[in-house]
């Protein structure tokens, strides 16, 4: 099979319209239709009212709720915001010089530099957490010193039996280790964030934190319309956005990390308790 070449454009018109001028007036038009439709739903309105306030008929109203922009020019559009009682500005916007973006560049640059030159706790790495003791953060520190404390009690027991009255302070222990692993397992991948730059990778990592903060069906409606979006971006700009990605999805894990160390914890018992079992019958 050939090389398939990758074209990447600023938004979707760009890639349809044939010329850049009916690029920019197809984006005009839909940025409009999306403010008006914004406007209509926020309201409320049936599209019997809708119509009624913006002054069209409702087949008309039809259309520009489902989109079609051809339908519908730039003066129209204009009409329908004024009838809703809104002003519609138009602003020109330069593009970007190479010496801004090299500017850009160091000032993205800087902040990764911060980020990785500020004393961090020494388990999940985050740079924005103060350190409390032992160099480790509020939150790696309260699992420290769990563990501490859990590990000197259960040395102290006797030896496991099946039936053990001191299951449940067993348990607790093997929660809190868990709980230990996952910080510490947040610190090594965060080290690996500051050399990513894979734009699919970043891609997927977005995808699963629209997921996990919106839900599976809102959160796809979000990322297929950001689909290739991070193409755009420059390498270190991938960096960056892709290390507040997983701060966002680190906190997100931070506070339900008792709960997933004790979704580990039992899957772990299990396990064991399916090899012992296993080994019993042999």
């Amino acid at each position: 099979m050939g090389n398939r070449i990758r074209q990447v454009f600023a938004n979707v018109w760009d890639a349809l319209a044939d010329t850049p001028e009916e690029a920019a007036n197809l984006t005009l038009r839909s940025d409009l239709m999306i403010k008006i439709e914004g406007i209509i739903k926020e309201g409320g309105w049936t599209q019997a009212e809708a119509a009624k306030r913006c002054g069209v008929t409702q087949p008309r109203m039809n259309d520009l709720l489902r989109g079609r922009i051809s339908r519908f020019s730039i003066d129209a559009l204009v009409n329908i915001a004024s009838a809703l009682g809104r002003k519609v500005r138009v602003s020109m916007d330069a593009e970007t010089s190479p010496d801004q973006l090299k500017l850009y560049e160091n000032n993205i640059r800087g902040l990764i530099n911060t980020v990785r030159a500020k004393r961090a706790c020494q388990w999940c790495r985050n740079p924005g957490l103060p350190i409390i003791s032992n160099g480790l953060c509020s939150s790696c520190y309260r699992w420290y010193r769990a563990q501490g404390k859990l590990s000197k009690e259960v040395a102290k027991l006797p030896p496991r039996r099946p039936k053990d009255q001191f299951s449940n302070l067993r348990r607790e222990l093997g929660v809190v280790n868990c709980a230990v692993e996952l910080c510490k397992a947040d610190g090594d991948t965060l080290e690996t964030q500051f050399g990513q730059t894979d734009p699919m990778d970043l891609n997927d990592a977005f995808h699963g934190l629209c997921k996990r903060v919106l839900g599976a069906t809102r959160g796809a409606h979000l990322f297929n319309s950001l689909a290739h979006f991070f193409y755009d971006f420059s390498s270190m700009q991938r960096i960056w956005i892709w290390y507040l990605v997983f701060m966002i999805e680190r906190e997100a894990n931070r506070k339900v990390r008792r709960q997933n160390a004790q979704s580990i914890a039992l899957r772990a018992s299990h396990a064991r308790g399916t090899d012992s079992h296993e080994r019993h019958r042999d």
